[in-house]
């Protein structure tokens, strides 16, 4: 083995790296050519991470120059000026099989001993959630966990090794069957989750990801995640349904999603009592929390396992059939996830249960409706009662039919190996936030009273003849 290159490893660790949750004390430049505060800590370890079979990108290295110095080249069409902005988390390659990485600064624990609610330990979850017998489990939707790296000078962190993947709706689904496949996946991914007694205590949709390269013929920047690698060229995705043809070998679909950020969640194991199971532990809600579920304010504290539905129903479920009418027979889904009362709402077992009966009640003609959102790229919200249509549609295809105590412990005890996921999110313009919004708006006011304003029946009629124009595509 070479000698240890002596600068790297003693130097102090930047605090950046070492607490990622910290916010940074500056906002970064506009000049590229000058390193963001969270390129700057990684630039201090770069010899550490490539001795140990990770390189950084041109960037992220100590002798990086700018390669339009000089020159007449636009900076944002050259790799170098992409930069990352985001503390504790950074791209990289490795040596080893040339695949891309993340590394994410995490801090250690002994886990489970010194590991508690108040003080989670994120790294020791995903050893956990990724060590036999559940790994390679096809029900394991936890950011696959590629290994670790102890930090330099410091016992309290490590680095770890995660998967490369990118946001979930990135490209867009197409059709129904495709959000149906990435629904199935994410709440079939919750109730294994909740089977092993882990809470994640932060669903929301920035924290699940997937692994998309399948969708590109070559790989995509590991930032600007819509280029190429040498961030010359746009990437055109294949979309999901055509890959339907080429399966993994266990039938499963080519495209995985997972959960990611586990620096909240919790590791509780069923107690007992007199050989029968206690209540389930009440935990407080952290300031991150607060009005996220109803019963968050709760000062006597709540149940993290029915937080975990309420968020995923509410968040990513809901907000999913908000945009598209011809998901509108899984309503029933997102309100059954989001009950008020924590003591009414289902497990994540119950809630998977109720999906898979209304998924299996489709014909496979309905899963081929295209999910058209030309309105909302338009910049026009579809003015129609969405409750009416909501109800027709799952009169047609849904069983009123809900599920009613479905065990956690029906799991059988193989998992995958999972990791975690660097993100680096490539923000939205102000207009299409403001565009999404309205489209939400306008699809929370189905719930409103009858006697809100009247809507126009021209624009009505326009999103019908929309909604039935795609269901004629799809029967033929």
């Amino acid at each position: 083995m070479p000698p240890r290159p002596l600068s790297t490893f003693d130097r102090p660790l930047s605090p950046i790296v070492h607490s990622p949750l910290t916010a940074l004390t500056e906002e970064p430049s506009d000049d590229r050519t000058i390193l963001t505060p969270a390129e700057e800590a990684w630039v201090v370890h770069q010899e550490y991470l490539e001795y140990n079979g990770f390189i950084l990108r041109p960037r992220l290295r100590r002798d990086w120059k700018p390669s339009w110095l000089g020159t007449s080249m636009d900076p944002s069409k050259c790799e170098d000026s992409i930069r990352i902005t985001e503390p504790g988390i950074v791209d990289a390659t490795r040596t080893s099989d040339g695949a891309p990485v993340v590394l994410k600064a995490m801090r250690n624990a002994q886990w489970p001993a010194e590991a508690s609610p108040d003080k989670p330990d994120e790294l020791g979850i995903l050893k956990y959630l990724h060590s036999p017998p559940y790994t390679g489990h096809i029900c394991n939707h936890a950011v696959p966990l590629l290994g670790s790296i102890s930090m330099p000078n410091s016992h309290e962190g490590s680095f770890a090794v995660l998967p490369l993947l990118r946001v979930y709706d990135d490209p867009p689904f197409l059709n129904v069957a495709e959000a149906v496949e990435f629904m199935k996946q994410v709440l079939r991914g919750l109730a294994f989750m909740h089977a092993q007694s882990v809470v994640h205590r932060d669903i929301k949709p920035s924290n699940i990801m997937m692994a998309g390269e399948v969708l590109y013929d070559e790989p995509f920047h590991p930032v600007a995640q819509s280029l190429s690698l040498d961030a010359k060229s746009v990437l055109r995705p294949r979309a999901r349904h055509e890959l339907d043809t080429h399966r993994r070998h266990d039938g499963e679909s080519a495209v995985r999603y997972y959960f990611i950020n586990f620096s909240r969640a919790s590791h509780m194991p069923a107690s007992t009592e007199a050989g029968r199971p206690r209540t389930p532990r009440l935990l407080r809600s952290t300031r991150g929390q607060l009005g996220r579920f109803p019963e968050a304010m709760l000062t006597v504290g709540h149940d993290p396992f029915k937080a975990d539905v309420y968020c995923l129903g509410k968040y990513v479920i809901d907000n999913l059939i908000a945009r598209h009418l011809a998901l509108a027979p899984f309503t029933s889904v997102a309100r059954y996830m989001t009950r008020r009362d924590p003591r009414t709402r289902p497990t994540a077992a119950e809630a998977f249960a109720h999906f898979e009966t209304i998924r299996g009640s489709l014909e496979g003609k309905c899963l081929r409706i295209p999910l058209d959102s030309r309105l909302l790229h338009r910049g026009k919200a579809p003015s129609l009662p969405l409750k009416s249509p909501r109800r027709a549609m799952s009169t047609l295809h849904l069983s009123s039919h809900i599920p009613h105590h479905h065990s956690h412990g029906s799991w059988s005890s193989s998992s995958n190996d999972s990791g975690h996921t660097l993100v680096a999110s490539v923000p939205t313009t102000p207009v299409e936030s403001t565009k999404t919004q309205s489209i939400a708006q306008v699809v929370m006011k189905g719930d409103e009273p009858e006697s809100r304003k009247p809507l126009d029946k021209k624009k009505s009629k326009g999103a019908w003849s929309t909604l039935r124009t795609a269901i004629k595509i799809a029967i033929r």
